[in-house]
């Protein structure tokens, strides 16, 4: 049996079907973000290689704080040191620079205000040191076992 379409069934379809133009908008911001990422220069990974490891010895500086501001420095595995606080910063810099400190572990006593260790890590950090721990006074050699 044959059917006759009368004008409001053969009438062309006016509106757009929005759920799959969602589904194609947001599938091309999906992929504009992911090719975006990798056309800024892709994800940028430093692995070491076999000339980057670290130097031998310690590199860190460990700076012992007594609760009477007392200020004791033991650079790496060398002997330990008692500069003033005058001479804290100068001390500091030169072994940055000289023997490439890059790490200051400041071991200070639990009683002690941290308005008295602020300066130390101030001045630290003002002579290029940026890798800074802030720890309670007690056994130096935790540190090294991580």
């Amino acid at each position: 049996m044959i059917r006759i379409r009368n004008a409001k069934e053969s009438a062309i379809m006016d509106s757009i079907n929005l759920t799959s133009l969602t589904d194609v908008l947001l599938t091309l911001l999906v992929l504009f973000m992911v090719l975006e990422t990798y056309s800024a220069g892709g994800f940028v990974v430093q692995l070491p290689g076999l000339g980057l490891s670290e130097p031998p010895g310690d590199p860190t500086v460990y700076v012992k704080l007594d609760s009477r501001g007392g200020i004791t420095l033991r650079p790496g595995d060398g002997p330990p040191e008692m500069p003033g606080i005058d001479s804290f910063e100068a001390r500091m810099s030169a072994l940055r620079r000289q023997k490439g400190f890059d790490r200051v572990v400041i071991l200070a006593d639990p009683q002690l205000e941290y308005r008295h260790i602020l300066p130390l890590m101030d001045k630290a950090r003002g002579v290029g040191f940026v890798r800074i721990l802030l720890d309670q006074e007690g056994d130096e050699n935790h540190d090294k076992n991580r």
